[in-house]
């Protein structure tokens, strides 16, 4: 199943780590694939969401391309689709533990 999000999602009145474990509790239980890819619209909650898909080592993690800028014009060079996937890429390598 694939959940598409290109809205706001911002945190809800009132946040808190329970509150996170609620939402966490009541993610889409059959998604398996995270996929990132330029948005200009990048939350808390949707990375906290993706995190949280990606802690169930059956779903996979997809990166749209590495692209780490996106050149506007001379003086102007926003970030590109990098920032999104690197966000993951730092979550996962965080996750790696010693064996």
């Amino acid at each position: 199943m694939f959940v598409f999000s290109n809205q706001d999602d911002p945190l809800p009145e009132g946040w808190s780590v329970d509150m996170a474990k609620d939402i966490a509790d009541n993610l889409n239980k059959d998604v398996g694939c995270v996929i990132a890819s330029l948005t200009y619209e990048i939350s808390y909650m949707k990375l906290m969401k993706a995190v949280s898909y990606l802690d169930n080592p059956d779903v996979i993690f997809l990166g749209t391309n590495t692209d780490p800028v996106f050149p506007v014009s001379k003086g102007c060079v926003l970030p590109g689709k990098f920032i999104s996937i690197l966000s993951f890429v730092l979550r996962q390598a965080n996750s790696i533990k010693d064996t």
